[in-house]
């Protein structure tokens, strides 16, 4: 899972918060865990939200730039320090295209993360 031609490699230490709610999504947009912990709080509106802790190997940030959407609906702050793949929702596209483990892997991600949205609005409806 490490041949990404578009990736940037990132170090960031614990307690570091990556974007918070509402920040705009720009550039770099989407993530990957090599190592290390995120939490990720997501605001789902009408007062509705639910936290996901992610181990490595992880994707985060996906959902969020590949809906389209200009501003975040999530926050992540990283529990431990971590080495973090970065992608322009651009260069993603590209890497996945030519990188079919990465492109499983997305598709697995956003299909879990999808369900545990639904289970979390149906939990507080």
């Amino acid at each position: 899972m490490d041949n990404y031609t578009k990736a940037k490699v990132y170090k960031f230490e614990k307690d570091h918060i990556l974007y918070k709610y509402g920040n705009k999504i720009k550039g770099e947009s989407i993530f990957y865990l090599k190592s290390g912990k995120v939490q990720t709080k997501y605001n789902l509106g009408r007062g509705k939200k639910f936290v996901l802790v992610s181990d490595q190997g992880s994707l985060f940030g996906i959902f969020e730039t590949l809906s389209g959407l200009d501003k975040r609906i999530t926050e992540v702050k990283f529990l431990e320090d971590s080495i973090v793949f970065l992608w322009t929702k651009e260069d993603f596209l590209m890497d996945i295209s030519i990188n079919q483990d990465l492109g499983m892997k997305s598709i697995s991600f956003l299909s879990s993360l999808l369900r545990n949205i639904n289970q979390k609005i149906q939990e507080t409806s």
